[in-house]
């Protein structure tokens, strides 16, 4: 998930996936806007191949937001990053609604099927019992959230999925 590029000094670099085809270039990359390339229209997409992603840094007017495309390799990525020394849990997420973690493609990544807006969809493992109080549920009857805490650093989904 993401992708790779040769950067500087032809050494290999990762892309995260909320940085490929989010309409600003990652520079990591010799050919500076790799990520960007062969990137749809977000316009031209159906509203559920595509979100609004929302910039961390506010213009004058207030927040910035913009569409974005939903790709196989943006889709189902890990939506949180946990710092290793404070161990403070940040949101990572390529969309501002979530909807990244459903329908996932890899059925390696697909842990939970329900119905989201109701439509029949799968949901993330990173997203089952992500234990966030900010972070909605995503699907409608809220089992994507039903967890219990088994020991001090372990919470499993009701179902042990």
């Amino acid at each position: 998930y993401g992708m790779y590029c040769i950067g500087w000094e032809q050494v290999l670099k990762y892309i995260r996936p909320n940085e490929v085809c989010n309409g600003y270039p990652a520079y990591l990359c010799n050919n500076y806007d790799d990520d960007e390339m062969n990137c749809p229209d977000p316009d031209s997409l159906h509203r559920r191949e595509k979100c609004l992603k929302q910039s961390d840094l506010h213009s004058i007017l207030g927040p910035t937001s913009w569409f974005v495309p939903i790709l196989n390799n943006t889709r189902c990525g890990a939506p949180f990053t946990v710092d290793k020394f404070s161990n403070t849990v940040y949101i990572d997420t390529f969309c501002d609604n979530f909807l990244d973690q459903t329908n996932c493609t890899d059925p390696n990544r697909s842990r939970l099927i329900c119905n989201i807006r109701g439509h029949q969809s799968t949901v993330s493992k990173f997203f089952v019992c992500h234990g966030e109080p900010k972070v909605p549920s995503l699907c409608d009857n809220g089992i994507d959230q039903v967890c219990e805490k088994v020991s001090l650093t372990c919470e499993v989904h009701k179902h042990r999925l």
